[in-house]
């Protein structure tokens, strides 16, 4: 793994798709301390990335390594079309924002069309990046549908007929109409079986996962490399001992600590770091189900501001790989994520999303109690409301 991990990074660095983050020292040494010696607090700054978000490591992956798949030919141009683009398959993802600019930024710069749904309760920020992104290509479709919808097609990874003629725009409906014409006429069947039209369906709008798929755990693992050699050829005679990360459907989390584990394994490190997933009290699923186990309905979801992680459920085989890599998940409330964010800009002038700010308020909260030293904080990302920050250093939130 290790190997094509190294590979991908400067494949990703070489293309200038991502960044080589920093991980920077937290400006709280006069509140951080255990014992009288003090916590070292690391920010692994993924919000410095070019769509603040780690998110685009992993959709450079997966688009890098199989674009090709999306068909050689599925662009191209003909005359009777004035001289435009014409496609036979489309990049589709679902997304509360950040995966999907990351799928965006490449798809435009290569020249792919993308269908991105997002959920109703989606910040405005997310949605106008990805418009931002967009701009000059125009080759993006944003559907917003409710979030059980959005859910169903998260846990399904397939794009139903139904969602896209209730939900898409005419001029979507109108070529999905066109495609069923095609492969009923292909099919020789007017009377085409629901299941033979979504299989040609799933070859067409190619879905992305930014939970399942392993090209996207392989892309968040290179934080981990980073992380790893960042820390250690700086300080030879210390250790990490906790890495803190925010978890969503768990793909970031994997994708570090299964890089973290094969680094201890070759580097004979006697005490491994403990790995630790972050959610916040009000959509902690992980937690709920490490706890109660993943056959027990979390039913205590709640959408906030904190909008890159938490939600209805777990994942089967995340989960069962997060219960192998992982030491748990620690949650904190709201309130001490938005604590964080006003520390997070008072200390260090840097603004994180509630996602980002989470794995902070975690350290902040349970460093004393774990006898941690040096900890590392996975800031995700910074996409957060303007109106949201201004609350929030208001005191608001």
């Amino acid at each position: 793994m290790l190997e094509k991990v190294k590979e991908l990074e400067n494949n990703l660095l070489s293309k200038k798709l991502i960044i080589e983050t920093p991980l920077h020292l937290f400006n709280i040494e006069d509140i951080s301390f255990i014992n009288n010696e003090k916590v070292n607090v690391w920010l692994k700054l993924e919000n410095l990335q070019s769509i603040g978000s780690y998110k685009v490591r992993g959709a450079g992956s997966v688009l890098l390594n199989e674009i090709t798949n999306v068909d050689n030919g599925s662009s191209n141009t003909d005359s009777s079309n004035n001289g435009k683009n014409t496609f036979s398959r489309y990049i589709v993802t679902a997304s509360a924002g950040n995966f999907a600019q990351g799928i965006v930024k490449i798809c435009s710069e290569l020249g792919f069309p993308s269908i991105i749904f997002v959920p109703d309760h989606a910040p405005n920020t997310k949605i106008e990046a990805i418009k931002r992104l967009d701009k000059i290509t125009n080759l993006t479709n944003i559907v917003k549908v409710p979030f059980s919808v959005w859910w169903t097609i998260m846990k399904t990874e397939t794009i139903s007929k139904n969602v896209i003629l209730e939900y898409c725009d005419d001029c979507l409906k109108e070529k999905f109409n066109q495609l069923l014409c095609n492969i009923k006429n292909e099919q020789l069947n007017l009377n085409m079986d629901d299941d033979i039209i979504e299989e040609q369906l799933r070859n067409v709008y190619q879905f992305i996962s930014p939970v399942t798929h392993p090209l996207v755990k392989l892309g968040n693992s290179t934080i981990g490399l980073e992380v790893w050699n960042q820390f250690y050829s700086n300080f030879t005679n210390q250790n990490i001992d906790a890495i803190l990360i925010p978890y969503g459907g768990g793909s970031m989390a994997i994708g570090i600590a299964s890089i973290i584990r094969e680094l201890e394994k070759i580097n004979n490190k006697e005490k491994p770091i403990e790995i630790y997933a972050v959610e916040v009290d009000c959509a902690c699923p992980l937690a709920f189900a490490l706890k109660n186990g993943i056959d027990v309905e979390y039913k205590d979801f709640k959408p906030s501001w904190v909008d890159g992680i938490g939600s209805k459920g777990v994942f089967e085989d995340n989960f069962n790989k997060a219960k192998e890599l992982l030491n748990g998940s620690l949650t904190v409330s709201l309130e001490e994520v938005a604590s964080a964010v006003r520390l997070l800009v008072s200390r260090n002038r840097i603004i994180a999303e509630g996602a980002g700010a989470c794995s902070v308020a975690v350290a902040l909260k349970y460093s004393a109690v774990k006898s941690w030293r040096n900890v590392v904080c996975v800031v995700s990302g910074g996409n957060l409301e303007q109106q949201v920050l201004c609350d929030i250093l208001q005191n608001k939130l």
